[in-house]
């Protein structure tokens, strides 16, 4: 019994090893993703929203600013103009990444902090998935032709229903 009880410690402690290697692997995969992303960018973006029953197609251009702070911390800085020429929104938001954590100064659709679990796909893609005010997202973000270029795209869901009722595509540029 002994002997078993070793064996079910040992395989707990590689375990435990391997859960904290790949916390600190997505994290420096995450922030090396982030490093990749720093400096000025302009962002065509559509929204679709009202899904599936009334679909209304918006297009707005956002430039925006990601700057290093610390070792694993980074501010974004947008200011977005309408279809019309108008200014749609501006701020800015810092991002601290934690293990495989992103925590936010602010939410996309709420000013309130907010955390989200960050998926790497390789060493051009990462996912965000964030739940808050009862709505879960899924952001995925690309990086092609040698950093110069970011893909995006974020689809919401009602937590209540499961229904899909915004979808976010966008094509950003290094300006």
């Amino acid at each position: 019994m002994c002997q078993n009880l070793r064996k079910i410690g040992k395989i707990s402690g590689i375990m435990k090893t391997l859960t904290n290697k790949f916390m600190i692997d997505v994290n420096m995969d995450a922030i090396n993703f982030m490093s990749r992303c720093e400096g000025e960018w302009v962002s065509h973006r559509r929204y679709l929203q009202g899904i599936p029953k009334n679909p209304v197609n918006n297009t707005y251009k956002t430039e925006f600013t990601i700057e290093k702070t610390s070792d694993n911390s980074w501010l974004n800085k947008w200011k977005s103009e309408t279809p019309e020429g108008l200014v749609g929104s501006e701020g800015e938001m810092e991002l601290i990444f934690v293990d495989d954590e992103c925590r936010r100064s602010r939410g996309y659709m709420s000013d309130e902090p907010d955390t989200s679990k960050v998926q790497v796909i390789d060493e051009d893609c990462v996912v965000w998935h964030t739940s808050y005010n009862g709505m879960t997202f899924r952001e995925e973000i690309r990086l092609l032709e040698n950093d110069t270029v970011r893909l995006r795209q974020t689809v919401a869901k009602k937590d209540s229903n499961g229904v899909v009722f915004l979808v976010g595509q966008y094509y950003e540029q290094r300006s």
